[in-house]
C-alpha cells in the first residue's frame, strides 16, 4: 500500500507529541494505514448483536462449523448444536484450523511455539497527556494509541521471549 518518505517537521506536524532523537531527518508515512480500538469495536459489536437478538456464548469451545439452508450450525466440544443465521469467529491463531471445517482456507502466521511470530508482548500504558492519532513504528518500539489516553506498546526484540504456556507475571 501506498509509502511515503517524508521530512522530521512533516512528521512532526502529523503527531506534534512525538519525541524524535535529533539524529532522525526523514521518517516513512504509510497514508492509508490504519487501526481500531478493539474495546470500542467490541462495545460496538455488542451493542448491535443485543439490538438484533443475538447472543454471546462464553466462555466455550467451538470444535466444527458447517453450513446450513438457514445459515451456519456450531459445534460445541461438549457436544451441544447451535443453528445460527451468522456466525463471528474470535478464536485467533486457531482460525485455520477451525474454518477448515467448512472447507474454507483462512491462512494465518503458524505458532511453533515460545518466539513464533504470533506470540508477542503488548503492554498498555496509563493515561497519558498524548495526543497520538497514528500507528508509530520504530526499529526498537511500536506504538498505537488505545483509548482513554492510553498507549499499546510494542518492542519486537522482547517477543523473541514470549510463550503462551509461560506468562510473565505482571509486575515482570
Amino acid at each position: 500500500y501506498p509509502v511515503q518518505v517524508i521530512g522530521r517537521d512533516e512528521a512532526l506536524r502529523l503527531e506534534p507529541d512525538l519525541l524524535l532523537p535529533d539524529s532522525i531527518d526523514s521518517a516513512v508515512f504509510f497514508p492509508t494505514e490504519g487501526h481500531c480500538d478493539p474495546a470500542l469495536l467490541m462495545a460496538h459489536l455488542l451493542g448491535v448483536l443485543r439490538a438484533h437478538d443475538g447472543e454471546v456464548r462464553f466462555p466455550v469451545t467451538v470444535t466444527a462449523l458447517s453450513s446450513t439452508s438457514r445459515g451456519a450450525r456450531v459445534i460445541l466440544a461438549d457436544g451441544q448444536v447451535l443453528d445460527a443465521d451468522h456466525v463471528v469467529s474470535c478464536v485467533g491463531r486457531w482460525t485455520e484450523t477451525l474454518m477448515s471445517t467448512v472447507g474454507a482456507h483462512v491462512p494465518m502466521q503458524p505458532h511453533t511455539g515460545p518466539g513464533s511470530a504470533p506470540m508477542g508482548f503488548l503492554a498498555t500504558t496509563s493515561p497519558l497527556p498524548v495526543r497520538l492519532q497514528r500507528l508509530v513504528t520504530a526499529a526498537d518500539l511500536n506504538v498505537r494509541p488505545h483509548g482513554g489516553g492510553r498507549l499499546l506498546l510494542q518492542a519486537p526484540d522482547l517477543d523473541a521471549a514470549a510463550d503462551v504456556s509461560d506468562p510473565p507475571r505482571a509486575d515482570g
